[in-house]
């Protein structure tokens, strides 16, 4: 994964996963430090 400079600063060390499960399968994204934004969601 690729991420910018700027943007690994404000999130802090970041976890990827992938999860399979009989409801719902794909890649879980998740850092150490909380993001403030709109709540809007968002897709990669």
């Amino acid at each position: 994964m690729i991420i910018a400079g700027d943007l690994l600063d404000e999130l802090g060390s970041v976890n990827v996963d992938f999860r399979d499960s009989v409801w719902r399968s794909g890649f879980s994204i998740s850092s150490s430090k909380s993001l403030k934004g709109s709540g809007g969601g968002g897709c990669c």
